[in-house]
């Protein structure tokens, strides 16, 4: 199982005083999602770039071995 979570808090202030004012933002993101038998999780990297999240999991070398081809009738 791979879960994925995200929170995000932000807070901003402007003004001086009683004259300024204060925002404020919450969120958060959660998901799951369940892997194949034969993945290597050992070799899982992540990155996030431009607020996009990329997860890669090999599958294992026993795994790729084992590709079976079907073929397709036109």
């Amino acid at each position: 199982m791979l879960q994925v979570q995200y929170e995000q808090r932000e807070e901003r202030r402007s003004g001086n005083g009683d004259s300024g004012w204060m925002e404020r933002r919450y969120g958060s993101f959660s998901r799951s999602f369940t892997l194949p038998y034969d993945v290597d999780t050992a070799k899982a990297e992540a990155k996030c770039v431009h607020g996009v999240l990329t997860v890669r999991i090999p599958r294992t070398e026993e795994a790729k071995q084992n590709v079976r081809r079907i073929p397709i009738k036109a």
